[in-house]
């Protein structure tokens, strides 16, 4: 049975069909079926599933329609799409949340969990960014499947193919503005690269402002020190005057008592 519609099209995308391996244009109400493939180049698509969540991609973008489950009656889902490359935009049916019900995401990088949410992706071979618009999402990688980073509304994380997820950080009101179109936005990945960008820059900076204040700080630890060095020789100083002084005084008195004696 079908698992998804067509809602609209703009330019070149086709359908690879799983029965049979054939390639076709995508068409308005064309019906998809498990494991078809999605592939823009210069265009753009927006599908409905049959839970009535939707699925925008953008050009030069390419998805697989994994699998899909559902038992209305007992309100689960279960579903699976593959994101080989480019930009997603996506709408989840907010119907299906019984225990267990969801769908994942899965990204060269990172794996999307995903139940009543709405989400924005961006993919590369080696490098994908997931960016909650609405609701909660579970981001975390394949062989590390314990270790997941909730991200919540406004929030987004990116994943290279090697090291940890980074930590969760606003999306920036710009590009948050841009991903409420239908379609995302052409130019979304090099808005999303920017930012990225501009991030990494910021970062670098606050990392120099930080190593600029600890040096400061070491040196004014130093200082202090430095200072309570001449303090201690200073009182120590003192100290030995001053017992200087009373050994003096003490050997005055003994000789005033021995001359007292012989006297």
């Amino acid at each position: 049975e079908p698992i998804a519609t067509v809602l609209a099209t703009d330019g070149a995308v086709t359908v690879t069909r799983s029965i049979d391996g054939s390639v076709a244009p995508a068409l308005k109400d064309m019906k998809l079926f498990a494991k078809d493939i999605l592939e823009t180049k210069a265009g753009k698509i927006k599908i409905v599933l049959a839970d009535e969540s939707t699925i925008a991609l953008s050009d030069d973008s390419k998805i697989i329609l994994t699998d899909f489950y559902m038992e209305s009656g007992s309100n689960f889902r279960r579903s699976t799409l593959d994101m080989a490359k480019g930009q997603i935009r996506s709408v989840v049916s907010k119907h299906f949340t019984g225990a267990g019900s969801g769908i994942d995401i899965r990204t060269p990088t990172v794996i999307a969990g995903i139940r009543g949410t709405e989400l924005a992706i961006t993919a590369e071979a080696d490098k994908s960014s997931i960016y909650c618009l609405d609701g909660h999402i579970e981001v975390f990688k394949q062989e590390d499947a314990g270790n997941k980073i909730a991200l919540e509304k406004d929030m987004y994380v990116s994943a290279a193919t090697t090291g940890a997820i980074a930590e969760p950080r606003p999306i920036p009101p710009e590009l948050r503005k841009a991903l409420s179109e239908d379609y995302i936005p052409a130019d979304f990945r090099e808005r999303s690269q920017a930012f990225e960008a501009e991030y990494e820059s910021k970062k670098a900076d606050i990392k120099a402002k930080e190593l600029q204040m600890k040096k400061k700080m070491e040196e004014k630890q130093k200082a202090v020190q430095e200072k309570m060095k001449q303090n201690q020789d200073r009182f120590k100083q003192k100290g030995d005057e001053q017992k200087s002084k009373m050994d003096q005084k003490r050997d005055e008195m003994l000789k005033k008592m021995k001359d007292k004696q012989k006297k």
